[in-house]
């Protein structure tokens, strides 16, 4: 799940950045990304508290850096459950309910020029916008260093997803590994059934 949203925001924020001058964005544009960027914070704190749960999982140095990691995302996972709490500070404050959401576009690599974006959900209002600074950091890709703020506080997304998929990987060799010569079966089955009326007195009995 935090895989297929981040494809899917490292997509829409692509296109963006692509086309910054085309006109204006599709309506739901900002919904979309700010959705996906919310349900990577969710599943990534979901994640996080399945692996201190499972039982039998071997808790390397690895492994406990990036559970420490995954803890980040603890005040804005419950900030956003309980956003309801929320919204007099923001209003008072003139803060987005949704947060921003910046990233930085490598169109001809990390060693050269790059555009730095930032999605400001809602009314404008008087404030200092949080706008990434790239220097130092090490770019992965074309649309990297996605930084969710709300809060007070930043998240730093694209850190986050690639230990995830370093940390799966890893828990993924392993876990064949110990399952090795155990009996397997098909997986993400799909099961359909025709039921056509009149033609039985049994009304569940597929035809």
């Amino acid at each position: 799940m935090i895989d297929l949203s981040a494809e899917r925001l490292y997509s829409n924020l692509l296109m963006i950045s692509t086309n910054p001058e085309s006109g204006p964005l599709p309506a739901d544009m900002f919904t979309m990304c700010f959705s996906d960027g919310w349900s990577i914070v969710d599943n990534l704190w979901r994640l996080n508290l399945l692996l201190r749960r499972t039982p039998g999982l071997e808790r390397t140095p690895n492994v406990e850096v990036h559970l420490r990691a995954l803890r980040a995302v603890e005040k804005f996972r419950h900030g956003f459950q309980h956003l309801d709490e929320k919204i007099a500070a923001c209003a008072r404050e003139q803060l987005p309910l949704w947060g921003t959401l910046g990233w930085a576009f490598f169109p001809n690599g990390p060693t050269r020029s790059c555009r730095i974006f930032l999605m400001v959900p809602g009314s404008l209002r008087p404030m200092t916008w949080p706008f990434l600074n790239p220097a130092g950091k090490t770019i992965a890709s074309t649309v990297d260093l996605v930084t969710l703020s709300a809060f007070g506080q930043e998240l730093k997304l694209s850190s986050l997803v690639g230990r995830v998929r370093a940390l799966i990987a890893g828990l993924d060799q392993g876990l064949r590994r110990s399952t090795a010569g155990q009996p397997g079966g098909g997986a993400d089955v799909l099961i359909s059934a025709e039921f056509v009326p009149g033609l039985s007195e049994d009304p569940g009995k597929a035809v």
